[in-house]
């Protein structure tokens, strides 16, 4: 395992890397695949998160990767939070739970997406 570490600000509850700088270093890479976690999830905003520096890391991933994949709890989709990540024509495929609202998962599947519901008992 090779371990690359992007630089920039860490938050500690999350042990992410945010900001500026790791905002540089993400545009320079070019991925197989990027899991994306989100602050919310709407048919007509798109990819939104809660705060400017965590979106400011996730665009350059959703522009570059190969194969975009987003992972959201069902609580998340049909929210929309403060900046906006992307719009829903870069993902491929969204894993999140049975709670999903069942609108929004069609929504999603008749836009092209494939929705993966995650059962929360299987091991």
């Amino acid at each position: 395992m090779r371990l690359i570490l992007t630089g920039g600000i860490l938050r500690e509850r999350e042990f992410s890397m945010i900001g500026h700088i790791a905002e540089r270093v993400y545009r320079d890479f070019h991925v197989d695949k990027a899991f994306i976690g989100i602050g919310g999830l709407s048919l007509d905003e798109g990819l939104t998160e809660y705060n400017l520096e965590d979106a400011l890391v996730k665009r350059p991933l959703l522009n570059s990767a190969r194969q975009r994949i987003v992972v959201a709890e069902g609580s998340k989709l049909g929210r929309i939070t403060f900046a906006t990540i992307g719009s829903l024509s870069a993902v491929e495929t969204l894993i999140t739970d049975r709670s999903a609202p069942e609108e929004i998962v069609a929504g999603l599947e008749n836009m092209g997406i494939q929705v993966v519901l995650a059962d929360a008992n299987s091991e």
